[in-house]
Parts: structure tokens; sequence; C-alpha cells
């Protein structure tokens, strides 16, 4: 055998001061089906809602003490779906606007019909379950919005970090086939993380943005013959002009996962020079975002201590000298004063030839 639970029954608090006028409209609407209680001042009233607070409020407008239309702010401020009907024996048009303008939901006039007020509180009673639902809805909406946000914004992350790991592979599979830039990288990015760590006071944004620009600064080779990038002799100009596009190819290809373009600054501008003398757009000084001009170091240190097709790695000591040669012409002389401390230490040894 089933069973039904039924709504409870709305519940209606009569505010009037005349005590007879409270009593035959709490009985009219108990046997209309509604609950309702009586109290006789705007401060009872306000005692009652600390308690139980009603659907629909019938209160009279002109009683001792507080009257109706500071007592229906009051409770509306409570409760702002609060259906409330201001009786009053004053036939003011003026008045019953300024009421329906402060939000109460109907108007009646003394001597009021009972039947009418009965029908102006099944009105209100309505008009309240119509406001109900309209929130529940609206709120339901925005939990779903917000759900939907949320798994679009997991999706994207997915997508992005698949799309990482797979550039991460093609970058070590185009290192792999030479051995001269085996592991290139990942040696960039570590000597580049430290450097950017003092730099930075140990910013960890900032860190990890120079930490993932420059393990893939050269993905843009992938663009590049590979004749091109293991000719064991001098480029052409024409060689050399492919091998210039490679950064911009970079830039290219990130930028679907990169939505930073702090990151796509690094990768696009590591090949720029301090004296505006580097390409792709021939930046100078300060022009040069912090990060490229970091990971510009990294990468030549990298170059000079490793065997490359072209020459012979150069041992360490040699290596920084050339960088201190080239301060304030082809780097950053502050980044180059914390790189040669960094390197001097010896923790960034050259690869063995």
């Amino acid at each position: 055998m089933s069973t039904h639970l039924s709504a409870p029954p709305t519940l209606v608090l009569v505010v009037d001061d005349e005590v007879e006028v409270g009593h035959v409209l709490t009985k009219a609407l108990a046997m209309a089906g509604f609950e309702a209680h009586t109290v006789t001042c705007a401060e009872d009233a306000l005692t009652f809602v600390t308690t139980r607070m009603p659907e629909v409020v019938i209160t009279d407008y002109n009683m001792p003490g507080m009257k109706g239309d500071v007592l229906q702010a009051q409770l509306r401020a409570l409760d702002p779906n609060l259906m409330v009907i201001m009786m009053t024996a004053e036939s003011d048009t003026q008045l019953a606007i300024n009421m329906l303008r402060d939000g109460i939901a109907d108007y009646v006039l003394k001597p009021f019909s009972v039947r009418d007020v009965i029908a102006r509180v099944i009105k209100a009673a309505a008009q309240r379950a119509v406001l109900l639902e309209r929130e529940e809805l609206r709120r339901a909406n925005q939990e779903h919005q917000a759900h939907l946000e949320e798994k679009v914004a997991a999706q994207s992350l997915q997508l992005a970090q698949a799309y990482r790991a797979s550039l991460l592979a093609l970058n070590r599979a185009l290192e792999v086939k030479d051995e001269s830039t085996r592991n290139h990288s990942e040696r960039v990015s570590n000597v580049a993380t430290e450097i950017a760590r003092i730099i930075s006071g140990d910013d960890k944004a900032f860190v990890a943005e120079i930490s993932e620009a420059a393990l893939l600064h050269d993905i843009g080779k992938i663009g590049v013959r590979e004749s091109v990038l293991q000719k064991q002799g001098p480029l052409t100009i024409e060689e050399f002009r492919e091998v210039q596009q490679h950064p911009l190819i970079g830039e290219q290809i990130l930028r679907p996962i990169w939505n930073h373009d702090a990151k796509l600054k690094i990768v696009r501008n590591h090949h720029e020079r301090w004296d505006g003398m580097g390409y792709p757009d021939r930046l100078a000084g300060e022009d040069i975002s912090l990060g490229a001009r970091i990971v510009a170091v990294a990468d030549t240190w990298d170059a000079l201590t490793s065997q490359r097709p072209y020459r012979r790695a150069q041992d360490a000591l040699h290596a920084l000298e050339l960088l201190r040669e080239g301060r304030g012409t082809q780097w950053d002389p502050d980044v180059i004063e914390v790189a040669l401390e960094v390197l001097g230490r010896g923790s960034f040894g050259q690869r063995a030839a």
C-alpha cells in the first residue's frame, strides 16, 4: 500500500490591532484550508517570525506603534519572497501606489469582503509558489552551468596536457635523431630554471614559466629540414634563413596550448640579442622578455659545451669566458652575472665530448 504525503497548508499570519478582524480572518482562512494565526501588533508579528516564517502576511496599515509599511519592510528583509497583503481604511490612491511599489503583493480596503480577502490570499500563495519555483530553476540552471563549465575546463586541461605530452615526445624524438642535441632541451631547462629562480627571488610562477618554455624552446626545428640541422659544415644563407624560422614555427605550434603570452615570447625570442642583432624580430635590450633573455644564455651555454657536427665541445672555462665577452652585446649583463655564478659552481658541467 503506497502512501501519498501532501504538502503542508500555507501558513498565513494576520496582524491587526482589532481583535475581531483577526478572529474573523483566521477562522475563514482555516475553513479555506490555510493554517492561520493572528497577532495584534507589529512587534508581536516580529516575535512570531523568529520561530516560524509565514508564507503570506495580512497586516493592517494604521496600527499603534509600528505601522504596517515598516513591518512589511522588515519582514520582507527576512524573506524576499514573502507575500504581504496590506489592509487599510484609508482610501488613498497614492498610498496604494507607494505600497505596491515597495513590493507588497496586494492592497485591501476596509471594510472588506472575507471572500475577497480569501481570493487574494490564494492568489498571493500562488504567486509565491511561482517565485520559489523560478528561483529554484535559476539556482539549478546556475549549478548546471557551473558543472558544464567545470567539465569543459577539465576536458580542455586534459587535451592541453595530452597535446603537451605529444609535443615533448616529438621534441625528444627530434633530439634523439641527432647525437649532438640529445637531451639538449632538458639541460637548457635545468640551467634556465636555476637562473630564473635566483633572478626572481624564487617566484614559483615565473620559474615554472621558464622551465616549461625552455623545455620546448626548439620545438620549431620540426619544421627545419634534417639535412640542414645535421649539416657538418657552415650553413648557406638560404639554410640559415630556414633555421631562423624555427622560433616562429615553435610559437605557432605552441599557441593552441599556451594562452600565456610570456611563454610564447620566450619561444619566439630566445635568439634575440641584447644589441638588437638577433632574430626573428631584432628586438634589443629590455624589449626582449626577461624569460627569453634567460633561455638565450642557457641555450648558448649548452650549445657551447656540447659536441656539434660543425665543431667540438668547448671546455667549461672557455665557455664561461665566451659568455663574459658577450655581456652587454649578445646577452643581458644582469642575466650573465647570475649565469656565471650558477655555471661557475660546476653543477651544470659540459657534456662529455
